[in-house]
């Protein structure tokens, strides 16, 4: 049997919603481990989610040079993230945040800069314009920001450009969830300037409370062997391209590129065509449905 993607991506099994037994979906804890353990502490730390974040990275690629991934994030048993120490910034890049429990968002911030520490956080996520309250049009939808600078502290250079009139703040009633909260969130908590910046996206996407089936992933053997550039353009076809309007702030957040060669399994940039391209494993062909 072919693996389905519309089962994976799909709600849960209708069991799973109507059954009144304990046993039925029992909680189950969430570990979160970087592997190696041993971390850089103290820089400002960019976190990257999902399509707008591979949309960044590929705006601000350039030919020859990649983000490498130093360190990998477990969640659970499977990598869920990368973590990429570059110049004077580190780079967390989650390509499938709809993959995340929802109990599993808050744990893994909370892992995620108890060992980095950083000085700062920004969070880049995608959002959909018809899904927020407004009365600005879909198709003039603005970038949106929330940005949380404690008393005593001072907010990077970089944040200035991302509050520029043209830019709107994220307003009641509308309110965020999923993985850009709990980065957003924990950051706050540990009084850390915060910047949460969300970017007008057309694609159609789950909402991010969805609770998509784990997945294993299973990286196909014709990916394994492409260079950095060649994962770069086929990024292109995957992802929508950054409004210039707002091209500029967002690459004023990642830090510089090093030169890169050979194959893409060791670059932060690649892990999302990887995600994009990975299936279920023979167990999990047909789970949560059924044919009739």
């Amino acid at each position: 049997m072919d693996w389905d993607p519309a089962l994976a991506e799909g709600p849960p099994p209708r069991h799973e919603l109507e059954s009144d037994e304990d046993e039925a979906s029992p909680v189950q804890s969430v570990e979160v481990c970087i592997v190696p353990e041993h971390v850089e502490k103290g820089r400002p730390l960019v976190v990257l989610l999902g399509d707008a974040g591979a949309a960044l990275l590929n705006s601000a690629h350039a030919p020859s040079a990649a983000w490498p991934a130093t360190h990998t994030v477990q969640v659970s048993g499977v990598e869920r993230a990368w973590v990429s120490l570059s110049g004077n910034s580190a780079l967390l890049f989650v390509p499938r945040p709809d993959w995340l429990r929802s109990d599993a968002c808050a744990p893994l911030a909370q892992a995620v800069l108890g060992a980095l520490q950083p000085t700062s956080v920004a969070v880049v996520q995608a959002y959909t314009p018809s899904l927020y309250l407004t009365d600005v049009p879909p198709v003039d939808a603005p970038l949106r920001f929330l940005a949380h600078v404690p008393a005593g502290e001072k907010a990077p250079e970089a944040w200035t450009m991302a509050q520029r009139p043209m830019y709107a703040p994220w307003g009641v009633p509308n309110t965020v969830s999923g993985a850009a909260a709990a980065f957003y969130a924990e950051g706050v908590y540990e009084r850390l300037p915060a910047l949460l910046l969300s970017i007008p996206s057309y694609k159609l996407r789950p909402h991010a409370n969805f609770q998509a089936p784990p997945l294993r992933w299973a990286v196909p053997y014709e990916l394994q062997r492409i260079t950095n550039d060649e994962a770069h353009a086929r990024l292109a076809t995957l992802t929508e391209p950054l409004d210039e309007r707002y091209a500029e702030v967002l690459r004023a957040l990642l830090p510089p590129p090093r030169p890169a060669s050979g194959t893409t399994l060791g670059q932060i940039a690649a892990q999302f065509l990887l995600a994009s391209k990975s299936t279920g494993d023979a167990g999990q062909v047909g789970d949560g449905g059924m044919y009739v």
